[in-house]
């Protein structure tokens, strides 16, 4: 069983067309490890919002990128595809997020499960 933590986002839905509140399960800077706060997951955080981690002087800093699957131009970035689900319709979805310094920033595409861009891990 891999740690995930939340990201509530606002979207449509691809299936039925719904302005939707989404929730996808992201794996970057997630652990079951943690701090004086507690485990670095099942913790929702919005886009912006830096997640709790290690500190950027500690060994275990880079490993926040691990739940990434794709990492681009820099090597404090990543994206990840994550699972989500339509609260309207139950479609189950995917959406990219992109994640800069362990802080999720944007919100990339949203689509269909079966549509799962190849580039990702499922």
């Amino acid at each position: 069983m891999a740690a995930f933590n939340w990201l509530p986002f606002d979207s449509n839905c691809p299936k039925c067309g719904n302005a939707i509140a989404l929730k996808a399960q992201c794996h970057a800077a997630s652990s079951f490890s943690g701090d004086e706060s507690g485990r670095f997951n099942d913790r929702p955080y919005k886009l912006g919002q830096k997640m709790a981690w290690w500190n950027e002087d500690d060994p275990r800093w880079s490993s926040w990128k691990e739940g990434g699957q794709c990492v681009v131009n820099r090597t404090d970035s990543v994206r990840e595809c994550c699972y989500t689900k339509c609260p309207v319709c139950g479609a189950r979805l995917y959406a990219v997020i992109q994640f800069d310094q362990a802080t999720p920033v944007a919100v990339l595409d949203v689509g269909p499960e079966e549509n799962w861009p190849d580039e990702y891990k499922k």
